[in-house]
């Protein structure tokens, strides 16, 4: 069942800061676009933190590496693991190591195509993350760079997936110290489409589960002490074990359901909603880039436009100030939070 929009309204931000995320571009400076340089930042190797971090070996490059990752992990921890080969096979097959690139530049082209300031510009991968942050881009006096960082995650629930992009652009300063100067942020903001939640899997174990577990049980406590107190207490704890083996799972092992489910049909519902998400951010920020908002329509949650299904709301919450979301219409939005674990942004 669906959490009602009207339960949870908690001004949380993404970053954890009071002041807006939102860097807008000057309108007079909307023509530093068609001098700058395009940095693909693609050096972002982890999931975001609403994800424990892996350490298994990343299947993928980038950030989609983080999220196969996190989807094997998940298959391993829910199944046998003598499947986990099976499900890196799958996942191989169905996003690709190189998935991450080719999304990215396949979208690009569309971003091209949105922005017609951009065109022909020249594009840098950065597969890793340069050092001292936007000064490490190496861009000469008054020269000006548009970073544009995707990322892939899934949510508290694990029944969620969100594609964001960061979008920064930078102009390095000019003068006498110049290169001692930090480039300075001439705009920013952050995109995030979340899909439409899976089906929630069954917190209760299956038949087969408790027989599983009460094999497991009986397994464990096959020899009992000799000595007739020790076997007492043991007797005690297995008949204890043996009726807990119809209780709730455990809340790591429900999550590890949840997201191994993402690798059903052949990950077709993950694929899907990859490709939708990267488009989508990249629409955003063309139109956000675009419309030059002024500050006073951020005081205020706004839809900024409304389709079918999906519609697009600017973010007014704590240091996610002017952030644009793509989200379901009877959704909202879902963040961690460190206390609770799940925080809904609503109501939209």
């Amino acid at each position: 069942m669906k959490r009602s929009l009207w339960v949870v309204f908690i001004l949380v931000g993404l970053s954890g800061c009071a002041s807006p995320y939102r860097q807008g571009l000057e309108p007079d400076r909307s023509g530093d676009l068609v001098k700058a340089k395009v940095y693909a930042n693609l050096s972002d190797t982890e999931l975001d933190a609403q994800y424990p971090v892996q350490q298994t070996t990343a299947v993928g490059g980038g950030a989609l590496g983080g999220l196969a990752v996190a989807l094997v992990d998940a298959y391993v921890n829910s199944s046998n693991e003598s499947e986990a080969e099976d499900a890196i096979a799958k996942l191989k097959q169905a996003m690709g190591p190189e998935a991450l690139k080719l999304a990215y530049q396949k979208q690009y082209q569309l971003l091209m195509e949105a922005m017609p300031e951009l065109r022909g510009r020249p594009v840098t991968v950065l597969e890793k993350a340069p050092k001292g942050g936007a000064k490490g881009l190496g861009l000469a006096p008054e020269e000006i760079g548009l970073v544009l960082t995707p990322g892939y995650s899934l949510t508290v629930s694990k029944r969620r997936l969100q594609v964001s992009l960061v979008a920064e652009l930078y102009q390095k300063p000019g003068g006498n110290k110049a290169k001692t100067r930090k480039p300075k942020l001439m705009y920013r903001n952050r995109f995030v489409y979340q899909s439409d939640a899976l089906e929630a899997v069954d917190s209760m174990p299956s038949p087969e589960e408790v027989e599983r577990r009460i094999a497991e049980i009986r397994a464990k406590y096959a020899e009992l002490p000799k000595d007739s107190l020790a076997r007492n207490k043991a007797q005690n704890k297995r008949n204890r074990a043996l009726k807990k083996a119809s209780d709730r799972l455990p809340q790591a092992m429900i999550d590890a359901k949840q997201s191994a489910k993402w690798l059903d049909d052949d990950a077709n519902a993950l694929r899907q909603h990859m490709h939708t998400g990267v488009q989508e951010v990249f629409a955003m920020m063309a139109f956000d880039v675009k419309l030059q908002l002024d500050k006073s329509e951020l005081k205020k949650t706004k839809i900024v436009r409304a389709g079918e299904q999906r519609q697009w709301v600017r973010l007014v919450t704590p240091g996610s100030g002017g952030v644009l979301v793509s989200l379901e219409k009877s959704d909202a939005l879902e963040v961690p939070n460190t206390t609770n674990g799940t925080v809904y942004l609503g109501p939209y």
